[in-house]
């Protein structure tokens, strides 16, 4: 299981949307269970609550299958990837001699961009995780 900051990760989906899709209102990334109920709101709510609902969709997976569960940090994984593949090889018993060394610059502590984006942060900045 991967965490990311949230405001990231909601500015993160908002600028897919607008990129890949041409509009805010356009989906971008998983579908949630409660997608019938989130897609009748705004973008802005769409997007807190795909991440709620992921929260929830993840925590119900663990609670039901009793799965074990590695919980990282998305900007530790940028940083760091050498380290978190080598966990990952660990935990799967492969061998870690061809790992890549090369990191990547996270995405994170994004700023808004404009109006919209202003909101969204307004709209997430009570999620903790």
């Amino acid at each position: 299981h991967i965490k990311r900051n949230v405001i990231d990760t909601g500015l993160s989906i908002l600028r897919a949307r607008k990129m890949y899709g041409g509009s805010e209102k356009r989906w971008w990334s998983l579908l949630p269970r409660k997608i019938n109920r989130i897609s009748k709101l705004s973008p802005e709510q769409q997007i807190k609550s795909q991440i709620l609902s992921t929260y929830e969709d993840i925590d119900y997976q663990v609670r039901e299958t009793n799965a074990r569960l590695i919980t990282l940090q998305y900007e530790d994984i940028c940083r760091h990837p050498r380290k978190f593949l080598s966990l990952i090889a660990k935990e799967l018993n492969v061998d870690v001699k061809s790992l890549p060394r090369r990191s990547f610059k996270p995405h994170i502590n994004l700023f808004p961009r404009d109006s919209l984006e202003a909101r969204l942060v307004d709209i997430l900045k009570d999620i903790e995780r």
